[in-house]
């Protein structure tokens, strides 16, 4: 069974990732295929809006697969091999963020850990009521991952986002709503028809230049510009670089 599915539909990417009784944990092989989906919507004149969502009704993604991890199967990995796998899977936030294309979680359960890293880095969260949402990585002595400290803040500010790391809470949609992390919540059995809806608004927008331009008015512009003019800064700004990850 392939771990991750994706369809193109009337100009939009749907990608489920697809471990329903796993709930939706990532395994190498989906991170691995979600990295290729999310280029080639990026890279597509054909797709002008990207939605992500889980298989099944209980998650959207748990995050990481603890049971893998707890396996060991990386303990022969240096630390630089480490680090660099780690950089390559950041690049699903990057596009989920940065592509010159809108980008929608479809947030159907569960979103804990790198799941809730993945629906923070897209451009919008329709969300739906029995949805539930937690930092979790507190609870598996993790710092954090796939840009989460960077996102997090950014949407509901440096000491609740702190709180929501420390205490790991798990929030309704009530207070999803309330904080700001969703831009709709939305009764579980319209959620589907609604996102899909919703998405036709996107596909009039022109790719790429408004989509780049409205992500550096929300981001620190200057350090956005230097990064990009020279390489050697990259490291230093990326705000989903390892380098940031549990700072």
């Amino acid at each position: 069974m392939s771990h991750l599915l994706k369809s193109v539909e009337d100009g939009v990417m749907k990608i489920t990732l697809n471990r329903p009784d796993a709930m939706n944990a990532l395994s190498r092989d989906m991170m691995n295929s979600l990295t290729d989906a999310l280029n080639e919507a990026a890279g597509s004149r054909d797709i002008g809006c990207v939605v992500v969502r889980g298989a099944g009704e209980k998650a959207f993604c748990a995050g990481g697969d603890v049971k893998s991890m707890a396996a060991g199967r990386d303990q022969d990995k240096t630390y630089e091999d480490k680090v660099h796998d780690i950089r390559i899977r950041m690049k699903v936030s990057e596009l989920l963020h940065e592509m010159g294309k809108p980008t929608i979680a479809m947030v159907n359960g569960v979103a804990a850990g790198a799941g809730l890293s993945i629906a923070l880095a897209a451009d919008m969260r329709f969300v739906g009521k029995s949805a539930r949402m937690t930092t979790a990585f507190a609870k598996v002595g993790f710092s954090g991952d796939f840009g989460s400290h960077y996102f997090l803040h950014k949407l509901v500010g440096t000491a609740k986002a702190r709180e929501l790391y420390f205490t790991a809470e798990i929030l309704n949609a009530d207070q999803i709503e309330k904080l700001g992390l969703a831009n709709r919540v939305i009764d579980d059995a319209n959620l589907e028809n609604e996102t899909v809806s919703q998405t036709g608004d996107f596909l009039f927008i022109p790719p790429g230049v408004p989509h780049e331009a409205i992500n550096l008015s929300f981001t620190d512009c200057a350090r956005a510009v230097v990064a990009r003019n020279d390489p050697a800064e990259q490291d230093r700004v990326e705000p989903y670089s390892v380098n940031h990850i549990g700072s």
